[in-house]
């Protein structure tokens, strides 16, 4: 019903879990988590709605999240040829490029769990924060130097496209650093070569 009646018609419908720290702990959604962890649990049940949307509407992506607790992707499940995942690399380290630092490389891997999510579906994009964490209070935020290294490893590895969550609302206490992140990241988007410090 929101398909056929939403003016103008959705390009996509999402399934994803909420900004939220917790599952549900009841016995039968206990007993899913243990046999497909949560990860897979939530794509088996993004499938059955993609699968069942793709016969009336099938060419609408149906967009699923990678987040929290579902971040790693499941060892079990292969995602539909209409899901869409959103990888949201929360809890890293921005400072520095996914792949220099040891607390991204040797703590968080994010690369290889991109890479796993590539595995399983047929589009993978970048939920990408270049915003300070709200318990860092750290303005302006200095993650301008690993844009760069970043949005190429991401090309690289094959992500098919990006979206960017930045303190635009924050300008005066970013110090306008805000609006130059926003042009360096809308350049990097277009064109992962892009030189940050050159400008060229």
């Amino acid at each position: 019903e929101w398909i056929e009646t939403e003016d103008p018609p959705g390009q996509y419908i999402s399934i994803s879990g909420g900004d939220h720290p917790g599952v549900c702990e009841c016995k039968p959604c206990t007993k899913v988590f243990k046999k497909h962890g949560h990860a897979g649990t939530e794509m088996i049940f993004v499938n059955k709605v993609a699968a069942e949307l793709e016969k009336d509407y099938p060419d609408m992506p149906v967009y699923a999240s990678a987040y929290s607790f579902t971040q790693w992707a499941p060892r079990d499940v292969k995602m539909h040829k209409n899901v869409m995942v959103h990888y949201c690399p929360i809890h890293l380290c921005y400072f520095h490029a996914f792949d220099e630092c040891d607390y991204n490389v040797k703590q968080r891997h994010p690369l290889t769990s991109i890479k796993e999510w590539l595995r399983i579906a047929p589009t993978v994009n970048i939920w990408y924060y270049a915003l300070s964490p709200p318990d860092d209070m750290l303005y302006p935020y200095p993650n301008i130097n690993s844009l760069s290294r970043n949005f190429k490893l991401f090309r690289d590895v094959g992500v098919n496209g990006f979206t960017h969550q930045a303190d635009a609302g924050h300008t005066n206490m970013a110090g306008g650093v805000t609006e130059l992140q926003g042009y360096l990241l809308s350049k990097l988007m277009w064109d992962p070569d892009y030189d940050v410090q050159n400008g060229i």
